[in-house]
């Protein structure tokens, strides 16, 4: 079968080229000949006008206004002259004889009679031959001369060929120029086609094309350099891709990812075990799998965002689902594009872990009351007997302040647990932070807080537990911090999500082997941080836990310069 031969770039621009050189070659031939064949006409026309007026003014001093013989004999003999009525009755003629038809109706005459002068080109009705007549109307009568339109008179009014010669050898030239022109012009494009249908963009980057020094040659260059740069980013795409495949496919949580009409792209191995072991089944048919229950939630809040314009600040759905003992986080995100992935966590084990902490917690609570039932009854004995007064009140200043530190006690596992099980209790608002800082500090006058939080610093949180925040580091500072502690609070960063702080104090710091074991509950640091502060060992795990409630962390670290310092920061929307 044969194939169409393809035509060049450069054979099309050529084409191009010469179809609209052509085009403005005999746009230009021919409004030069139409002029130049109008200005021998005219030129014509100025030498039969002048006749007329010759003859006309004869007319004047001869009887019957006619031309004298005399006038006659000086003009052409071929000049035909007839002299005619307004009426349009022919008085005298040179070539005919008289009488003649009525001339009123001829095309010259007409527009003598209209416009003062008249010509016309047509075949004369009394000679039988072709005439070029001019005709002009003066006080009584109306003048006109004639020559017979024969070869010698169509010749005059044919334009010079000089001019066509000189076109076209102007078009010859400028053809040779348009071949050289689009020759050149083409060399980029066809050097840029030969790169563009090259299969290996490596081996082009080793031998890249050279192309002419001009404006279409550094357009070219700059597409070869881009195309490379593209190539180079494409290979590095497919790796970054390759990689984020791998670690899907070995992360331990259970991955999936959607196209907005639901069709899967991808999923992992363990989201596939997880839908299986919440659908109590092993036949999955992924094509299909959000007709589940187990989904319902899931997909109403994905056609929800679906249906919203939705920015870089991605939000992400969550909820719990169990089955046979097991716990699972489920997880939504709906991206820019209306695609959504959906994660399936197994958190029986973190689970299992946190309710050993609550029933640890819970245990203890119940076990703090006892001793405070008991320093009740020591105290209701102390005030019933006939101890020294002195030892007495000694006696029950103790035992009060061993109350009031457990009633601490029991309140702090309160809130902990709170925060664990119950978060969605906690109302959230917007909180101006300098504000509530400010009041903290009127609350503990004795202490030296500077705080460089600024009017106005708010996030959307909880204001109870923005308060226990503040509250248990400046408690925690002024407790263990030593005599003279100064506490110093800053707001050192934020951007569109988070406010991120520093509190720091001037004190003894913290031994480095403490440092990630100070937010545990109950964990205390042997030197000087033991239960005589009156502290309740959970300050510090409170904090934690209000911060991770406001999708924040905190670290802990020993300022270089000396004292002890806190770095964390919270979520500032909602």
């Amino acid at each position: 079968m044969l194939t169409k031969p393809k035509i060049s770039y450069q054979q099309k621009l050529y084409f191009v080229l010469f179809v609209l050189f052509i085009g403005f070659t005999f746009t230009v031939l021919l409004f030069q000949v139409s002029r130049e064949r109008q200005y021998k006409k005219n030129e014509l026309a100025s030498h039969l006008k002048t006749y007329c007026n010759l003859i006309a003014e004869d007319c004047k001093i001869n009887p019957y206004n006619i031309p004298s013989n005399k006038l006659i004999e000086l003009l052409p003999a071929e000049l035909r002259i007839s002299i005619i009525t307004w009426d349009g009755e022919v008085i005298y003629d040179n070539k005919a004889e008289l009488p003649l038809e009525n001339h009123k109706d001829r095309t010259e005459i007409m527009a003598a009679l209209r416009n003062g002068e008249g010509l016309s080109i047509r075949a004369s009705g009394t000679l039988g031959k072709d005439l070029y007549y001019f005709a002009k109307s003066y006080d009584n009568i109306i003048v006109r001369t004639a020559l017979v339109y024969d070869v010698e008179i169509a010749g005059l009014l044919k334009p010079s060929y000089t001019f066509i010669y000189f076109i076209l050898i102007l078009f010859i030239l400028v053809s040779i120029l348009l071949f050289i022109a689009s020759d050149r012009f083409s060399r980029s494009i066809k050097r840029l086609s030969e790169f563009a249908s090259h299969p290996d963009t490596n081996v082009l980057n080793q031998q890249r094309p050279v192309f002419p020094d001009d404006e279409l040659g550094m357009i070219a260059a700059r597409i070869v350099d881009s195309t490379l740069e593209l190539a180079k980013s494409k290979e590095k795409v497919l790796s970054e891709k390759e990689k984020l495949v791998s670690h899907l496919h070995h992360s331990k949580e259970g991955i999936a990812i959607f196209q907005a009409n639901h069709s899967l792209l991808y999923a992992n191995a363990h989201f596939i075990s997880n839908v299986s072991f919440l659908k109590d089944g092993h036949s999955i048919n992924m094509s299909n799998i959000f007709t589940d229950t187990i989904f319902t939630k899931v997909v109403s809040y994905v056609e929800k965002q679906q249906s919203k314009t939705i920015t870089d600040n991605l939000d992400v759905y969550q909820e719990r689902q169990t089955n046979n003992g097991h716990y699972f986080n489920l997880k939504a995100v709906v991206f820019p594009d209306k695609s959504f992935e959906i994660i399936i966590e197994d958190i029986t084990s973190l689970e299992n872990n946190k309710n050993l902490k609550q029933e640890m917690t819970q245990s203890i609570a119940h076990e703090l009351k006892t001793p405070v039932a008991s320093v009740s009854a020591i105290i209701e004995t102390l005030l019933n007997s006939n101890i020294d007064s002195e030892k007495r009140t000694h006696f029950l200043a103790i035992a009060y302040k061993q109350i009031n530190r457990l009633s601490a006690l029991i309140s702090d596992i309160a809130i902990i647990t709170k925060i664990e099980q119950a978060h969605q209790l906690y109302k959230r608002n917007d909180i101006d932070i300098y504000e509530t800082l400010s009041n903290l500090i009127m609350q503990n006058p004795d202490a030296d807080i500077e705080s460089n939080i600024t009017p106005n610093t708010t996030i959307y949180g909880s204001k109870t537990l923005l308060i226990s925040i503040f509250e248990n580091l400046i408690a925690n500072s002024i407790n263990y911090a030593g005599e003279k502690c100064k506490i110093t609070i800053d707001n050192y960063n934020k951007d569109d999500d988070f406010l991120y702080f520093s509190f720091r104090d001037n004190g003894i710091g913290v031994p480095e082997k403490h440092l990630n074991r100070i937010f545990d509950r109950f964990y205390r640091i042997e030197s000087g941080r033991d239960r005589n502060s009156g502290g309740t060992g959970l300050g510090l795990a409170i904090v934690k836990n209000a911060i991770l409630f406001h999708n924040g962390s905190i670290i802990a670290k020993n300022n270089p310069k000396g004292g002890f310092e806190l770095i964390f920061h919270l979520k500032k929307n909602r």
